[in-house]
């Protein structure tokens, strides 16, 4: 089993005794675990242990106190689960892979660490994901070594295949936002033009709107906009003056102001955009935008757009609540002067305008994630271009990419050979007898027969041993004059005072171990 790598030591045993523990009760049988830490020439995130159980369980009623026959959970019979085939054994691992799972999770919720661990495949997630396959003892070791294999070339095709996948799920999704956006948009650009055209105040047609969509940076667009704002706002202000007395007493009045109020804003950002266009078409080069050229772009959703959203919302809220919370008294009356029919009017048109606001926000949104997304593939492929060049081999040199690679594996061979030399003379000086050197030992010379280097290797590894036990008995003896020489074992001394000897030695021990810089390794 793989631990997280956040896991510090303390939580990868409780990890461990716990998943142990799970299969100790489970099967009633010995379980065996080793924990280990990442080799030091590999990933240093690969902190795991193995587990060993028996197949067997306890039986106090036989001779050795094992059972006699092998629990079946974990064989190869066939059962059936939700309709499924599948054996009893694959479902006992799933059984034990959630336990595992939710036993990690269980530790880093509860030590508030940013980790999630899911025993689940790929392909049960949902995700459209390859697995990489495992690479094994030896093809790492391989790998290591900078040696390529086919396991190591499989897995790396996968991840490629993985990564473009991803890129182009990403790209997909971007688009689709953007389709659906566009698509509301148009919808509600035909729904407003077919109203004009059934009220004989529009002159357009559903083919011209749909031609002169997605032109809304363009001069006659924000023209159109403004002579139609204009004329919106004149007739209100045209129906406001022209108001009977009885309109202007039930309420009308305040509804047309209101409206008049929201047109004079539309007017407003309309000719605020139409000024922009106009400045910008007068001060933008012939030869502003080159192919390929990252541009920004002039924001539609203002601030003073932004803010006219807010109002419209609490203003379609309060005319919702207005007419929710009506008695039948002002149902009657609103039916009867038209007052109803406004409001519900005034609440479609808001919902339109709030509607438009969020496709056009988020529709920004995704336009600025593209020109983000471009700039960061142009300045990737700028550093990437600069690193092949740092690494071009310049022809002078006259090294071919074979013999690059073969230097490379050359000088990590010859890494490893001196670190085994510093190992095994390090272990050397610790047992007590003479290192020799790899290239020096008679055993290592090809010259000689292989019975003269066997014969050689027997009697330096003689000469090994009879140093090692003289440097033992050494040892022995440094310890037992170094125990005779403690105040605590002189037999001259009362049993008080050999007492406190001891423990005033032992207290200097503590002090001498707490200063030491090792006891921070300790705890670590």
């Amino acid at each position: 089993i793989a631990f997280p790598h956040e896991f510090n030591a303390m939580q990868r045993r409780e990890a461990g005794d716990a998943i142990s523990r799970e299969l100790m009760n489970r099967y009633n049988c010995a379980v065996d675990i080793a924990l280990h830490h990442p080799n030091r020439e590999g990933d240093q995130r690969n902190f795991h242990a193995h587990i060993l159980f028996t197949t067997r369980g306890f039986d106090e009623s036989t001779k050795d106190g094992w059972s006699k026959n092998k629990f079946r959970d974990l064989a190869a019979d066939k059962i059936t689960v939700d309709g499924k085939a599948t054996t009893r054994g694959k479902e006992e691992v799933k059984a034990l892979r959630k336990f595992t799972a939710d036993e990690m999770n269980r530790i880093a919720e509860r030590d508030k660490l940013e980790v999630k661990t899911e025993h689940l495949s790929f392909e049960a997630r949902g995700i459209d994901k390859e697995p990489t396959k495992k690479m094994g003892h030896a093809a790492t070791q391989a790998e290591r070594r900078g040696v390529k294999t086919d396991r190591g070339d499989l897995n790396r095709e996968i991840k490629a295949s993985n990564d473009n996948l991803g890129n182009t799920t990403i790209q997909l999704q971007d688009q689709k936002k953007i389709l659906i956006l566009e698509q509301n948009r148009a919808l509600l650009a035909l729904e407003q033009e077919r109203t004009d055209g059934e009220e004989g105040e529009g002159g357009g047609t559903w083919q011209s709107t749909i031609a002169t969509f997605k032109k809304e940076e363009s001069f006659p667009f924000h023209q159109r906009r403004v002579e139609q704002t204009q004329g919106e706002l004149d007739k209100a202000k045209g129906q406001l003056e022209t108001m009977s007395i009885i309109d202007r007493m039930v309420g009308k009045k305040s509804a047309f102001e209101a409206e008049i109020q929201a047109k004079e804003i539309n007017l407003k950002e309309a000719t605020d955009s139409l000024e922009e266009i106009k400045r910008k078409e007068s001060t933008l080069p012939a030869d502003a935008k080159e192919p390929g050229e990252i541009l920004e772009y002039a924001s539609t959703v203002t601030a003073q757009r932004t803010a006219q959203y807010k109002q419209e919302q609490g203003e379609a809220q309060a005319l919702q609540a207005q007419l929710e919370n009506r008695n039948n008294i002002d149902r009657i009356i609103g039916a009867i002067t038209g007052k109803t029919r406004e409001q519900q009017n005034r609440i479609e048109e808001i919902q339109g305008n709030i509607k438009s606001y969020e496709a056009d926000k988020r529709l920004e949104e995704i336009k600025q994630q593209q020109v983000d997304q471009a700039r960061q593939e142009t300045e990737s492929k700028q550093r990437d271009q600069d690193r092949s060049n740092d690494n071009k081999v310049e022809p002078s040199q006259n090294k071919t990419k074979e013999k690059i690679i073969e230097d490379i594996k050359q000088k990590y061979l010859d890494d490893m050979s001196e670190q085994r030399e510093e190992k095994a003379k390090q272990e050397a000086i610790k047992k007590g007898y003479d290192y020799q050197p790899m290239s020096e030992r008679r055993e290592n010379d090809m010259s000689l027969s292989k019975d003269d280097r066997k014969e050689a290797y027997l009697e330096r590894m003689t000469k090994q041993r009879e140093q090692e036990a003289a440097h033992k008995e050494q040892e022995r003896e440094a310890e037992k004059l170094e125990y005779e020489s403690r105040p605590e074992n002189d037999p001259a001394l009362s049993t008080e005072d050999r007492k406190q000897a001891y423990l005033d030695r032992m207290s200097s021990e503590r002090e001498d171990k707490l200063q030491s810089p090792e006891i921070d390794r300790g705890r670590e």
